[in-house]
């Protein structure tokens, strides 16, 4: 979101778990309501972006410029209104390759349609260590906030959470 070139990896081995969404920012109905799922779970939940975790919101359309992606964050990191989040939750844009070899890695399906101009595409919050191992995903646009917690610490290989979280 700030324009410059970023590496993937450099969001992991903080010893943070990371939570990766795979939207497109202009998306006129299912990306927002993945991220909307995101944010309600996540204000009921308490945990911030940048201390508990680590946040990543990835544009499948390579067209999708930083400016849009920092107007995505500026709206979203108002809605969950969390001081600090912004430092944890970056929200990135892409060239094709980089693009569909992470989609392809993760195993989410994403097409072009160019009669709609749009994107069919799964809905889905993506969980990885610190270490970038996938170890979870959440299907759909709605996520219980235990659902999320759980994901996270497992995640997180019980750097997170409470002695009964680790247990459970």
């Amino acid at each position: 979101e700030a324009g410059e070139s970023v590496k993937l990896e450099d969001y992991f081995n903080q010893d943070k778990p990371v939570l990766l969404t795979m939207v497109y920012y202009n998306c006129p109905m299912l990306c927002s309501l993945v991220l909307n799922g995101a944010i309600n779970a996540l204000k009921e939940l308490g945990w911030t972006p940048g201390v508990e975790f680590e946040s990543i919101s990835v544009s499948i359309s390579p067209v999708e410029t930083p400016d849009l992606a920092r107007a995505k964050k500026k709206n979203y990191m108002k809605q969950l209104g969390v001081v600090g989040a912004e430092d944890g939750w970056h929200f990135l844009t892409g060239k094709q390759p980089q693009i569909k070899a992470l989609a392809e890695t993760i195993g989410f399906g994403y097409r072009y349609d160019p009669s709609t101009q749009d994107y069919a595409h799964g809905a889905a919050l993506f969980f990885f260590s610190p270490k970038g191992k996938l170890t979870r995903l959440l299907k759909g646009i709605q996520f219980e906030p235990k659902d999320l917690r759980m994901s996270l610490v497992e995640a997180s290989e019980g750097k997170i959470g409470s002695i009964y979280d680790q247990l459970l």
